[in-house]
C-alpha cells in the first residue's frame, strides 16, 4: 500500500469561536461541533444573556472546552481570534482548526469523511467549506435543537447567493 492509501487516524482539531450574546444556540453549536474536533476554544465577549454560564456547566459537564473571557468592548473579531489562535495552537498543535461562529455547524455524514476530504490539502493550506443556510422549525423541541440543530432546521435555501465559505486551516 502507498502511503496515500494507508488508513490514517483522526487527526487532530480545535475549533476557535467568537461569541457574545448567544444563550439561544451556544449549547447546540458546542455539542455539535464537539463530534468533528477534540477542543472547541470560546473567546466570551462580554456576554449578558447567560452564554458565559452555559458555557461553565459545559465545562464542568467534562466536554472538551477552553473559555477566554473578552471584556474589551468592540466588534474586532478578527484580531481576537488570531490573538486566540496565536496562543492555542502552540500547545495543542492540532492538524485543522474551524474558525466558526456560534450559529454554525459543520455539515458532513462524520468526523471520518470530513478528515478523509481534509487530507487532500497540502500540509500548511487551507480548506474552504462552503456556507449552508438553514432555517429552524418553529415547532422543533430544546431537546431535538440540541441532539439534531441541523435536524431541527430542516429548510435550506435552493442556492446560496453570494455563496460564501469557512476557513479550515
Amino acid at each position: 500500500m502507498s502511503e496515500e492509501q494507508q488508513p490514517r487516524g483522526p487527526m487532530s482539531a480545535l475549533a476557535i469561536s467568537m461569541v457574545k450574546n448567544e444563550a439561544d444556540i451556544i449549547e447546540a453549536c458546542v455539542r455539535h461541533n464537539l463530534h468533528f474536533v477534540d477542543l472547541f476554544v470560546v473567546i466570551d465577549n462580554g456576554s449578558t444573556d447567560g452564554t458565559r454560564q452555559i458555557l461553565e456547566a459545559l465545562r464542568k459537564e467534562g466536554l472538551p472546552l477552553l473559555i477566554f473571557d473578552d471584556p474589551v468592548f468592540g466588534y474586532f473579531q478578527s484580531e481576537k481570534t488570531t490573538e486566540v489562535y496565536r496562543r492555542v495552537v502552540p500547545v495543542f498543535q492540532p492538524e485543522l482548526v474551524y474558525l466558526l461562529d456560534a450559529d454554525e455547524f459543520i455539515r458532513a455524514p462524520n468526523r471520518m469523511s470530513l478528515e478523509n476530504a481534509l487530507h487532500q490539502v497540502p500540509l500548511g493550506g487551507q480548506a474552504l467549506l462552503p456556507w449552508m443556510t438553514h432555517i429552524p422549525d418553529p415547532q422543533a423541541s430544546r431537546e431535538q435543537m440540541l441532539q439534531d440543530p441541523l435536524g431541527g432546521a430542516p429548510w435550506r435555501r435552493r442556492q446560496e447567493e453570494p455563496l460564501y465559505y469557512k476557513a479550515v486551516i
